[in-house]
């Protein structure tokens, strides 16, 4: 048979191939030779035709064929169906499925499609693979040790490896290579894609991106998810904004202010009148005696006046009650001061209310006028540098960012041939992936020297190297994508292990274990901002904002007392 011969050459595509063998009844042929030359994975129906005619008939000759033989309607046929089934143990085993004859018509006995299997008895799979952070991770991160299993080795791939051993009976061995892999000039192929061109291994389990050259020479997986092409951008930094709080209302909104405070001064000053008529106290009232009774201190009855002749007490409480009378007046005129304009001259002289007033003083301006003005300030004005979360951001930054892509890789050619990224094409530089990983590329990347354009699994996994979750991050994932990418694994052409890969893969992903997989790999690792419930006090790079308005009013006092000064001498 030259099945074999058509499937080792890899001309046909045995997941997309129904072969049906047809055998009479006089080749002297048995089932063993013919399992044995059905290679395994393939799909194929067996029937053995039996022609049965009268004694007074001669045989018909017969022969191995692809297609029935003629026959008279005297004769009668029967045909046995066999499935050819690989239970995964590397050999074929033809089951029988059906049976029709002339007489009584087809009777089957299992379904004519046939059976996929999932168990691999233990069959060793070489697995290539390099080290990618988060997907495939071979050198351990605490020793450096290279992994030579899956065991070994982390990732959510080689998580999502380790189901698919337990799920499918196999054992496995790691063999590690250079690169994804690309087309040579000469037509062969680098890296993990030629190793399975050559058979020397089984399946590449990381997140390849489908594409032509490489269907034509491997054979894809189903899809494992998306894997997005974005933006690796400095991570917003603080800004510095001497005047916060004035940058919070608009020129008109402080015109209004600054009215306000004229009148307020008007609705003061006429609020003095009332006041000053209360302090106008009875004449013969000594000014010793009136600070006395201010501060509740004794008195005698029998005290002389200012002319020299005693008083008696109902004079002196009836200035007990005037007294009394201004001091209340005067109190809530000086709170409505405190609530105007935070300050007032006139305090009162007992510890008690002195202390009533600092705090409430200090409450007022604490929190109505910093606390307060601040929040304000924080919400309306920006307080970090915007993020770059869009290609128009970077087109608009390409004078102060450089924008970097890994050499030799597919969306390489979509930013060099989509036309309206050729801005960015324009300015791409390219390099190498173990340049990538290091921090001395990172750290341009800090300071605002360049982006990084890549895959999400490949980029998340460089920056996770860089960041801490007790710090606040260094770098920022754009929000938009620059092109929407899937994700395959890859095994040879015509592999005998890939239908139960697939469909394994099919089940996981509809139970969404991918991203339960990915979830571990992917998770942030630093701090975006301050952590909910978190408290913070205000640092004074925060607050400096308030003394740099003081140093200006007193810089404008200066220069004002100088003026007068000046006028004063000079006129």
């Amino acid at each position: 048979m030259r099945i074999q011969h058509f499937v080792s050459i890899k001309k046909i595509n045995i997941k997309k191939t129904q072969w049906i063998l047809v055998l009479t009844g006089n080749d002297s042929v048995n089932h063993e030779d013919i399992e044995s030359d059905i290679p395994e994975g393939v799909h194929l129906l067996y029937l053995k035709l039996d022609i049965r005619v009268s004694t007074s008939w001669k045989s018909k000759e017969t022969s191995l064929t692809l297609y029935s033989s003629s026959r008279t309607l005297e004769d009668e046929v029967r045909v046995n169906i066999f499935l050819a089934m690989s239970p995964g143990d590397g050999y074929v085993v033809l089951k029988e499925a059906a049976r029709w004859s002339s007489s009584s018509g087809l009777v089957k006995f299992r379904t004519l499609k046939d059976e996929l299997f999932f168990d691999f008895h233990g069959r060793k799979l070489y697995v290539s693979c390099l080290h990618k952070p988060g997907v495939f991770e071979v050198y351990s991160r605490t020793s450096g040790a290279e992994a030579t299993t899956l065991e070994e080795a982390s990732g959510y791939a080689t998580d999502m490896m380790l189901v698919l051993q337990q799920r499918l009976n196999f054992t496995n061995a790691l063999r590690c290579i250079k690169g994804f892999g690309v087309r040579l000039p000469n037509g062969t192929w680098n890296g993990m894609v030629g190793a399975l061109v050559r058979e020397e291994a089984d399946l590449s389990p990381l997140d390849f991106t489908p594409t032509f050259d490489r269907s034509m020479v491997v054979d894809m997986s189903e899809c494992l998810g998306t894997d997005p092409i974005i933006i690796i951008s400095q991570a917003p930094r603080p800004l510095v904004k001497p005047f916060l709080l004035l940058e919070v209302f608009t020129p008109q909104v402080w015109a209004s202010v600054v009215s306000a405070g004229v009148l307020t001064g008007i609705i003061l000053w006429l609020l003095e009148f009332p006041v000053m008529s209360l302090r106008q106290l009875p004449a013969g009232a000594s000014t010793r005696r009136r600070w006395r009774v201010a501060e509740g201190s004794s008195w005698d009855q029998n005290e002389e006046g200012e002319d020299g002749n005693a008083r008696d007490g109902s004079e002196d409480r009836n200035l007990v009650y005037r007294w009394s009378v201004w001091r209340a007046f005067a109190l809530a005129a000086t709170a409505l001061k405190l609530l105007v304009t935070q300050a007032s001259h006139n305090w009162p002289i007992p510890w008690s209310p002195r202390i009533l007033s600092a705090t409430f003083f200090l409450v007022v301006i604490s929190v109505a006028a910093l606390y307060q003005g601040y929040i304000i300030a924080f919400l309306a004005v920006p307080r970090s540098t915007k993020p770059l979360d869009t290609p128009d951001d970077l087109m608009d930054r390409l004078d102060v960012m450089a924008p970097v892509a890994r050499v030799n890789t597919v969306y390489y050619k979509f930013l060099m041939t989509f036309p309206p990224f050729r801005p960015i094409a324009e300015k791409l530089r390219l390099y190498e992936g173990s340049f990538l990983n290091t921090w001395e590329f990172f750290n341009l990347i800090d300071i605002g020297e360049v982006i990084l354009i890549d895959t999400y699994s490949s980029a998340f996994g460089r920056k996770a190297n860089f960041e801490k979750r007790t710090e606040t991050c260094k770098f920022h994932v754009a929000r938009d994508v620059l092109q929407p990418a899937l994700d395959v694994w890859v095994y040879p052409m015509n592999s005998v292990f890939g239908r139960q890969f697939d469909q394994t893969i099919k089940w996981l992903r509809s139970f969404g274990m991918m991203d339960h997989f990915k979830a571990k790999y992917y998770a942030a690792s630093c701090e975006k901002g301050q952590r909910r419930g978190d408290t913070v006090p205000f640092t004074l790079t925060q607050m400096q904002g308030a003394f740099y308005i003081l140093v200006v009013g007193l810089v404008l006092a200066l220069l004002m007392l100088f003026l007068e000064f000046l006028m004063h001498y000079c006129i």
